[in-house]
């Protein structure tokens, strides 16, 4: 039990690693999401196709695919082409970038899915109560767009969290990437995984709550959400 204690104090300042990408991949995949949802429900020309494609790929390649070609091919590719040794990004911002390009897809999904389920008719009544179609959007369909979007939210931000274990294979020690050498000093891993389990258990238990209480704030409709 002290090895534990011990891995445990070892990992924790690595939490800062984890939630630093995580905070920044959230912010660029929300306001990526946003661009992708609004292309998806005004059914722009042209940018609904490229939409479209990026969605599919999104979905079907691996998100540690695009680590490996950003960190460890692209230099390759670019060698000659930009510079004698390729174009090299910061470690930290490939990981932001694999992170957020993949939530921006989920994101954007959530959020038309839940603009679609406020119902056209609450868009009507409030252009024939004579609100401006802005005041129409920013008082009464986003915010009960924004309550139902919350439950595929969190799953998003804690999938993030989550996904932020494979940065390690680039070089990025974050928490589990750090209780893999932690484990690997003492030959004794599952203290290590144990405690970043326990790591990974709080912090969601963190989000939990204050998306419980967002929750709470913008529930007026009186609908049980359960995240």
């Amino acid at each position: 039990m002290s090895l534990f204690w011990t891995d445990l104090g070892q990992i924790i300042p690595n939490v800062l690693q984890t939630l630093y990408i995580a905070v920044w991949s959230i912010i660029v995949g929300v306001l990526g999401g946003v661009v992708v949802s609004y292309i998806k429900i005004k059914k722009i020309p042209v940018l609904n196709l490229v939409v479209q494609i990026y969605l599919s790929f999104a979905r079907s390649v691996p998100m540690i695919v695009v680590l490996y070609v950003c960190y460890y091919a692209l230099p390759n590719l670019t060698a000659g082409l930009v510079a004698e040794q390729g174009i090299r990004v910061p470690k930290s911002i490939i990981a932001i970038f694999a992170l957020s390009l993949f939530s921006s897809a989920y994101f954007g999904e959530s959020f038309r899915s839940a603009y679609f389920s406020v119902g056209k008719v609450q868009m009507e009544a409030a252009l024939a109560s004579n609100l401006s179609k802005w005041s129409a959007l920013k008082r009464i369909v986003l915010p009960q767009a924004a309550f139902f979007a919350l439950p595929n939210i969190f799953n998003t931000v804690m999938d993030i969290i989550k996904g932020t274990a494979i940065i390690y294979n680039i070089g990025l020690l974050e928490i589990t990437g750090k209780s893999i050498l932690v484990g690997s000093m003492t030959y004794q891993y599952i203290p290590a995984y144990f405690a970043a389990w326990v790591i990974y258990i709080a912090i969601y238990i963190i989000v939990n709550i204050v998306f419980k209480c967002i929750v709470n704030k913008l529930n007026f409709i009186g609908e049980e959400v359960r995240l």
